[in-house]
């Protein structure tokens, strides 16, 4: 993620990792949309297996309102479906190796002054990634 955020040119950064895909061609012109030039853009998540097949929304539904006290209830954006104003945040830290993009979401919301939901579906994530491997493996 460190890489990708000092390699990135954009106004914004949005992580979408390997098997993981934006949710469809109009998603990120939606999403501006909704509320131009917030300081964080926050939506849905859909589950899909190795085959790209959809199977289901994310077990936690995305609240209605998001702000940083929001977190103490759990991780309930995932960060696939969580777009920041780069200005806002600083590299992860990778002392946190499960935990990392809970923390930078964190710092970041403390930081915004608009975060927008977008009521959208954002992205598409692989079921079985690094976090839950390692969970199941505890």
């Amino acid at each position: 993620m460190n890489k990708g955020m000092n390699m990135a040119s954009g106004d914004y950064l949005w992580f979408i990792n390997s098997g993981d895909e934006i949710f469809d061609v109009t998603t990120l012109e939606h999403t501006v949309a909704s509320m131009p030039n917030a300081d964080i853009y926050y939506g849905e998540t859909v589950m899909i297996d190795p085959d790209g097949n959809t199977i289901g929304n994310r077990r936690l539904k995305t609240p209605h309102s998001l702000n940083w006290k929001s977190l103490k209830k759990g991780m309930l954006v995932s960060h696939q479906s969580f777009i920041v104003k780069r200005t806002l945040v600083t590299h992860y830290n990778l002392k946190y190796h499960f935990s990392a993009d809970f923390e930078w979401c964190l710092l970041a919301m403390r930081k915004a002054q608009t975060i927008c939901n977008t009521h959208l579906i954002l992205s598409r994530f692989l079921d079985g990634g690094y976090t839950k491997q390692n969970i199941l493996l505890a």
